[in-house]
């Protein structure tokens, strides 16, 4: 009997220190495909700030859907009132194809996604976080392009759809937005 007992003592020990293996092994692989994806991420980015590319990651973006990252600025201004119309949509895509983006990619999928609902404000600080980055490591010259280039396209978004009864300018929750877009490129002029 005691063998018995002590054989199943011992297959239930061995049982527990199975689980905790297997716990730590799903530990050990989920910290390495994180770390593959930063790594990919900041090469398809040029950033290599590693909390700009966990917080990047968390959001969502992976190098596959680097291009979607661009239109995030678009998208939270076309949400700003609160009414996405067929008009600001159909900007997006447009933008959308302006920027290379393929219809059957991850980043048009991401995209679409974003249309249908607005991603969370986590998702823009992200992308804050990382026009920040950018700042710092690219070129005056090519910040300011791509801060001009950004907000007209921005801009188009908010103008899409004519404004108050259809008289053109841009709401106050969509100008607001443009301006704490803006803002994300503050470190260019310092």
């Amino acid at each position: 009997m005691t063998d018995a007992f002590h054989h199943r003592e011992q297959s239930l020990e061995n049982r527990f220190f199975y689980q905790q293996d297997q716990k730590l092994i799903e530990q050990l692989r989920a910290h390495e495909q994180e770390e593959e994806g930063i790594q990919k991420l900041a090469t398809a980015t040029g950033i290599h700030n590693h909390d700009v590319l966990k917080e990047l990651l968390e959001n969502g973006i992976r190098p596959d859907s680097i291009v979607a990252l661009s239109l995030v600025p678009l998208i939270f201004v076309a949400h700003a009132d609160k009414n996405l119309d067929d008009k600001e949509q159909d900007a997006i895509l447009d933008a959308a194809i302006d920027a290379g983006l393929e219809p059957d990619s991850p980043s048009h999928e991401l995209l679409t996604s974003w249309l249908l609902k607005k991603p969370e404000d986590d998702l823009l600080e992200a992308w804050r976080h990382y026009i920040n980055q950018l700042c710092r490591e690219l070129p005056k010259e090519r910040i300011v392009d791509l801060q001009q280039h950004l907000l007209d396209r921005c801009r188009g978004i908010a103008e899409a759809t004519g404004g108050f009864l259809g008289r053109g300018g841009i709401s106050e929750s969509e100008r607001k937005m443009l301006n704490h877009i803006e803002s994300a490129f503050v470190t260019i002029h310092d």
